[in-house]
């Protein structure tokens, strides 16, 4: 059974799933490095879709308490195109969205830990993103990860590139949200 994205976990409750001793989880807290809030008793609370993101982060072994969740790494240069699509998922606590401007980054952490979905901006300058989906498509720890590039005006040209080269879906930055999530339902059921 998985935590809801949104449950509360004490530092104690962190450190049981990660396996480490609880004043590590408080040291990561005052570190900065992962999230938390303190109650009005001054008490550390950890979001579980926090403590998943960071754990995914840093590549740790996620516990099956934790999954449940859909991890989505979103791949743009463009700051405002990364902030509109991450605002579009809000409201779908199911999905925890990694957003990402480095193309190269991203893909070492897809590689390492392959998300439920890889959403790439065709205006990506650091790599191709057609071929980004063709090596996605083409390699045995990541095949099954829909790719979804995401163009302004995803004409029938770039529809056709994006299917030869193994994309799941070409579609406007507008609905992207609503076409990964149509996916994952499809794929991951």
């Amino acid at each position: 059974m998985s935590l809801p994205p949104d449950k509360l976990l004490t530092t104690h409750e962190v450190g049981a799933l990660v396996q480490v001793d609880p004043s590590s989880i408080v040291k990561w807290i005052n570190d900065g490095i992962l999230p938390s809030f303190k109650t009005p008793g001054r008490h550390r609370r950890v979001k579980v879709s926090d403590l998943i993101a960071f754990m995914r982060h840093h590549q740790m072994y996620i516990p099956t308490e934790l999954e449940g969740q859909k991890r989505v790494v979103l791949v743009s240069e463009a700051e405002k195109t990364l902030r509109t699509l991450a605002h579009t998922f809000e409201g779908h606590p199911e999905v925890v969205v990694e957003p990402s401007s480095s193309a190269i980054g991203a893909l070492v952490g897809v590689g390492a830990q392959p998300p439920d979905a890889l959403v790439v901006d065709v205006d990506v300058k650091a790599l191709d993103p057609f071929k980004i989906a063709s090596s996605i498509a083409g390699a045995t720890s990541t095949k099954k990860v829909p790719v979804i590039l995401i163009a302004e005006a995803p004409g029938p040209t770039l529809q056709r590139r994006a299917q030869g080269l193994g994309a799941t879906a070409l579609v406007s930055p507008s609905v992207a949200a609503e076409e990964v999530l149509g996916i994952l339902a499809k794929v991951r059921a």
